[in-house]
């Protein structure tokens, strides 16, 4: 049996489709949380949720209820908020900065600054952030 975690982070797939597997496991399965997503998988799903919002997307029910539950799971705002000041690596420049100057891309999910284009210097990807 897989997670949520393991199915976001295999890259190859696209983003989309990743999510809707692990959404569809998530539901299939009773809303078990061993379906929600934490850690870097989280982060590229809430940015993607994010994103999609800004851009006047609206989440199916199903999704966003996932994105809220995932998101109360690593402790709500206070989680985010914690999250937003961890360092990771930017795969442009190499250096480590808080997650809040970063965008992920959802192909490779490399984290990159956000002072660069959209698109991922790494793969051509997609990045939100």
């Amino acid at each position: 049996m897989s997670s949520g975690n393991a199915v976001i982070l295999e890259a190859g797939t696209p983003f989309e489709s990743r999510l809707a597997d692990v959404v569809a496991a998530w539901a299939g399965r009773g809303k078990s949380e061993a379906w929600l997503v934490t850690g870097a998988a989280f982060f590229a799903v809430y940015l993607w949720s994010l994103a999609e919002k800004k851009q006047g997307h609206a989440l199916n029910p199903l999704t966003s209820a996932f994105v809220d539950a995932s998101h109360q799971g690593i402790g709500g705002s206070d989680g985010w908020s914690d999250m937003l000041w961890e360092r990771a690596r930017c795969a442009c420049h190499g250096e480590r900065w808080k997650k809040e100057n970063l965008n992920v891309c959802l192909n490779c999910l490399r984290y990159q600054c956000m002072y660069l284009d959209w698109t991922c210097e790494a793969c051509g990807g997609r990045t939100v952030g």
